[in-house]
């Protein structure tokens, strides 16, 4: 993979160009560093100004001085005026664009949002974490044209920088003194590095198999990085990442169909991705029946004493099923506590370190391992097995396709106790389906312009606490979906609005078939039903700088229109 960064790769004039080299460090930055993105819009600022000045018209002024301290004024002063006018053209330019306007009125939408706020300070704060959603439009949108030859550059950096960071977290969760996907906590959240994988992986598939001037050399190393990238979505259990991946999968299997001249092959590539969308299907259904569908308990024949002459519980109440199987069966508490206590100091009737009975938590772990829960059974479980229980890890098969199977199987319960009883504290994903009755709630008290930019906090505070929700309190958060997040703070009209200044900038620069932004579009998309995903620095650069590159920078084969042909050296 090393090749991936070897300059040789590289046309020259990618290096030679600052401007270009910038925007480059900007993509590679997305997954890598919040401290990077956000020093890199100043460094993009400096060369966003410096393309629009005259520096022939500069040197000329200095030249005419008839002293050092007089050149050196003429020329601050030129440089000066020259800046001003750069910036003020730059600012003309800008409000002609209307698709740079469009994705920019995003952040204008939360400063009017200022005029109903209460909470001046939250609201300052969110507007300043979305200035992204003014400054990466503005800059590319007048800065130089890109062409498609400059923009697949970016994309190499970028999948390279996606690729190392892939690397880090497979590292970081080996390195843990007990592995476990929870505790990778690294640059950014899983979902913001689902969302990049899954971009890295489908502009491969462009770079390798569209009309581009790449080695094939570097091909193979893009093919084997984005399969490494699918691998760590799998290991880890990344499963937005996955879910993403199998939708665009699908739909770049349509894109490509309706391409096709031939009845046959068009027929076939959607067949292909009906397929896409089935199987998973499939593969869920049929891990939820073997699962589920209990087998007959014949207590008659189930051993009632332990080796050691101590009788069994057999529970096929308290406890949920296994591969077929009751968690619940061949349970010896006094021989659990005895051996439990000889090697934890965790007490086994307390509560381990997620704040779950330990008990049940050492009795799920142990039926996943297919251990009786008596002292043979305890005496199986290794070191590491005792510190994941004390964890409060309730199985050991919690990564791979073992993982996703469990995974499964875990929230087809959950679902069924989360609608018995409308507690949702113990899965992620029905804590989302309370976040959205909250939203929704909040809408209908606010259903125009709603609470406005400062106030979606405290809105949700207060829905909690009127609501007597049964969401513990580090639970209670927001909205969890982008569209509601919006409707929260701006109401139907900035919902409505919202949904234009998405969607009409494809229509307006004619981009809706162009791969790459079809590609970014749908990753968005289906990334804001289930994520606030404009509610941090991550996720707005993330939007603002792809959507900027793709819809704004040029991106066609002439190449007069690339950096080089608006360099201020190439200027009149």
């Amino acid at each position: 993979m090393q090749a991936c960064f070897r300059m040789e790769h590289f046309k020259p004039k990618i290096i030679t160009s600052p401007y270009l080299l910038v925007l480059m460090l900007m993509a590679a930055a997305i997954p890598l560093s919040k401290f990077a993105m956000s020093g890199l819009q100043f460094v993009i600022l400096a060369f966003w100004l410096y393309y629009g000045i005259d520096i022939q018209k500069i040197a000329s002024a200095y030249r005419q001085g008839t002293s050092k301290s007089s050149k050196l004024k003429n020329g601050i002063k030129t440089a000066l005026a020259e800046l001003w006018r750069a910036f003020l053209a730059k600012w003309v330019q800008f409000f002609k664009n209307k698709p740079a306007l469009l994705i920019a009125s995003i952040w204008g939408m939360h400063v009017v949002g200022l005029l109903w706020s209460s909470d001046i300070t939250y609201a300052l704060k969110d507007i300043r974490i979305k200035l992204p959603l003014l400054l990466l439009p503005l800059f590319l949108a007048t800065g130089p044209r890109l062409t498609s030859h400059e923009i697949n550059r970016i994309l190499l950096l970028y999948i390279a920088a996606v690729f190392a960071a892939a690397v880090y977290r497979i590292c970081y969760y080996f390195s843990l003194d007990v592995p476990e996907v929870r505790d990778i906590k690294v640059h950014t959240s899983h979902i913001r590095f689902s969302l990049n994988a899954v971009m890295a992986i489908f502009s491969t598939l462009y770079l390798c198999f569209g009309k581009n001037d790449i080695n094939r050399l570097l091909k193979l190393e893009l093919v084997l990085a984005s399969a490494f990238l699918l691998f760590v979505m799998v290991f880890l259990n990344y499963n937005t990442g996955l879910v993403v991946t199998l939708i665009l999968s699908a739909f770049t299997c349509l894109f490509f169909a309706f391409r096709q001249q031939s009845k046959l092959l068009k027929l076939c590539i959607s067949l292909g991705a009906i397929l896409i969308f089935t199987l998973p299907f499939y593969f869920i259904y049929t891990v939820i029946h073997k699962s589920c569908s209990v087998k007959p308990v014949h207590f008659e024949t189930l051993d009632p004493f332990t080796v050691k002459g101590n009788p069994y519980t057999h529970d096929t109440v308290s406890f949920a099923i296994e591969n077929g199987q009751y968690e619940g069966l061949y349970i010896c508490d006094p021989e659990l506590r005895e051996e439990w206590q000889k090697r934890s100091k965790l007490d086994y009737d307390g509560q381990d370190r997620a704040n779950y009975s330990l008990r049940g938590t050492l009795i799920q772990y142990m039926a996943s391992k297919g251990l009786r829960k008596d002292a043979q059974g305890m005496q199986q479980l290794s070191d590491e097995d005792i510190q994941k229980i004390e964890k409060g890890i309730p199985n050991a098969n919690l990564s791979g396709i073992e993982g996703i199977k469990t995974q499964i199987v875990h929230y087809y319960a959950d679902w069924a106790r989360y609608r018995k009883s409308g507690n949702a504290n113990y899965n992620s994903l029905f804590q989302r389906f309370e976040y959205w009755k909250a939203s929704l709630a909040i809408i209908k008290k606010n259903p125009w312009f709603g609470v406005g930019t400062g106030d979606v906090p405290n809105a949700f505070k207060t829905y909690y606490k009127e609501s007597n929700t049964l969401l513990l309190e580090k639970y209670q958060l927001r909205s969890h979906n982008q569209f509601l997040a919006i409707g929260v703070a701006f109401g139907l009209v900035g919902l409505l609005w919202f949904l234009f200044s998405l969607i009409y900038p494809g229509i307006l620069t004619r981009k809706c078939s162009y791969y790459y932004y079809t590609v970014f579009f749908v990753i968005f998309l289906i990334s804001i039903f289930s994520e606030d995903t404009l509610e941090s620095q991550e996720g707005v650069t993330f939007f603002a700088f792809f959507s900027a590159l793709f819809l704004l920078t040029g991106g066609k084969q002439d190449k007069k229109t690339s950096v080089e042909a608006h360099s201020p050296e190439n200027s009149e």
